[in-house]
């Protein structure tokens, strides 16, 4: 599997919404029009990025957003953060998830030297179906990204039961 990445401006909004709404990894925070409510208070610079395979089809998309930072108050930052992490194409074999992670791992690792960022955070979104229910990850995927594990949890209440079983 040959892997390119092009940015997501050169996928466009149908092609990138199109794709977030068919996998399984992805959820609100790939699409197109999501947007931090901090984004309109610290000005950001939009990393996203697709990876196209062989026969010219995404089978990755990254949001990603450089944000610049001051430490201690005083020392300007950079860091790169990703709110919804890696969604992957449904369907890809085991080797084909190795070859595709690792070609992530690289490609965030030359994000991160080319823009001078001191941090990357990625979290993946726990409404997503894949991390959720039945096929909920027993390890944190990102591992394989090379990530440390920040261990946080999510817990759903399915509010169609009644008053009484909620309580």
């Amino acid at each position: 599997m040959n892997l390119t990445t092009i940015p997501r401006n050169e996928v466009g909004q149908n092609q990138w919404d199109g794709f977030a709404k068919t996998s399984d990894e992805a959820w609100l925070w790939h699409l197109w029009d999501y947007r931090e409510p901090e984004d309109f208070l610290i000005p950001k610079t939009d990393l996203s990025f697709a990876v196209i395979g062989d026969r010219g089809q995404i089978v990755l998309i990254m949001p990603l957003l450089l944000t610049p930072r001051r430490v201690a108050r005083i020392i300007p930052a950079k860091s790169i953060c990703s709110i919804g992490g890696p969604a992957a194409m449904n369907g890809l074999s085991q080797k084909q998830r190795v070859k595709l992670h690792e070609y992530l791992r690289q490609e965030l690792s030359r994000l991160a030297t080319l823009h001078g960022a001191i941090q990357l955070d990625i979290a993946i979104p726990p409404m997503a179906p894949a991390y959720r229910g039945a096929n909920c990850p027993r390890v944190n995927p990102l591992l394989t990204l090379g990530c440390e594990n920040t261990q946080s949890q999510t817990w759903v209440v399915d509010l169609r039961q009644t008053e009484q079983e909620l309580r």
